[in-house]
């Protein structure tokens, strides 16, 4: 997440700094500390790409930035008196203070689902999209809105490292929200209920995932990574508004699922759907693949829509078929 002061500014925190030292000397309810809050609020707002001005999403920022203003002019006028250099650094405690004004701005619904509709209601790979998507990530990952680990630790399997199940699976979730957001319907249910719907489904996805490949352990995640949960996801700057790019629809093309699922539609030599239940050719691997993986079909459905009288035939030929093809995969995913 992008969510400390531009590095490229050596002196910010100096003029931080003397900003908030000016309103610390003047009287609470003196016309010169209004004055000074003002220009402290606006110097820490000018930092954070929400409240940056856009010709593209005039009105939707102009909101976020006027909410975000009149929460900062509270919580900074009642905070002020208590802040000591010798403790925190001055870019540390602004941070913290705006980053508390956002989630609480962003915690009634109504800023991120109007940003979902300008994103939906914008033409698709345009800039205006784009940019709204980009805006909408950095909501999301700045509000308390999204489960965190604890709220979907039932989904999680105690053999596997829940973290790194929960950071992929806000990839994933993410990722589709990016690439679906016309399917949002803001008249069913708010942004967010949506979007932890389907982070609950992608963490039962990844977990699964894993599961069929026998992975029991998963790389550990370090300190640095848990603490950003969101840092693998690239946020475009809103200066270059022009130049932007959709960096998920690159992983979304070149990822491993979609070119396994392209191997097994494709089926070179037909091995795939030779691959069947003994009399029942129409019952192959290639279509249980298909219709298991990414067409999200139970167990008892396929039993039931080919009439196979018991499911653990139909899971144990399709577990053997991906044990006997899995070196195939491997050097299909490595080419």
């Amino acid at each position: 997440m992008v969510d400390s002061f531009p590095s490229d500014l050596p002196d910010f925190d100096v003029q931080l700094q003397q900003l908030a030292d000016r309103l610390q000397q003047y009287l609470t309810q003196s016309l010169e500390r209004q004055q000074a809050l003002g220009e402290l609020v606006d110097a820490i707002m000018r930092s954070h790409r929400l409240c940056r001005p856009s010709k593209l999403l005039p009105h939707v920022v102009q909101k976020i930035s006027l909410d975000l203003r009149k929460q900062l002019l509270h919580d900074i006028s009642h905070d002020i008196d208590s802040y000591n250099p010798q403790r925190i650094p001055i870019r540390e405690w602004a941070n913290s203070r705006r980053n508390r004004a956002l989630k609480k701005i962003l915690s009634d619904h109504i800023i991120i689902d109007q940003i979902a509709q300008e994103a939906k209601k914008a033409a698709p790979d345009s800039n205006q999209r784009r940019l709204a998507l980009n805006l909408l990530v950095e909501a999301i990952q700045i509000s308390d809105k999204i489960h965190n680990l604890n709220n979907v630790s039932f989904l999680l399997p105690p053999s596997l490292d829940g973290k790194y199940i929960y950071n992929e699976a806000i990839q994933e979730t993410l990722l589709y929200v990016c690439l679906n957001i016309h399917k949002y319907d803001p008249s069913r249910a708010h942004l967010m209920t949506w979007v932890n719907f389907l982070l609950c489904k992608k963490i039962s996805d990844v977990r699964d995932k894993y599961k069929k490949r026998g992975i029991t352990k998963l790389p550990k995640i370090s300190k640095k990574i848990t603490d950003d949960k969101h840092s693998r996801i690239k946020i475009v700057s809103l200066d270059n508004a022009e130049t932007l790019e959709i960096p998920w629809q690159k992983e979304a093309a070149f990822s491993k699922s979609q070119q396994l699922r392209d191997l097994i539609e494709s089926d070179p030599d037909s091995v795939f759907s030779n691959a069947h239940i003994t009399g029942r050719p129409d019952v192959n691997f290639k279509v249980i693949a298909l219709e298991k993986v990414w067409g999200d079909k139970t167990w008892e459905y396929l039993a039931d829509k080919w009439q196979i009288d018991s499911i653990q035939t139909l899971c144990s030929f399709y577990n053997r078929c991906v044990k006997k093809f899995s070196s195939t995969f491997q050097e299909y995913l490595q080419d």
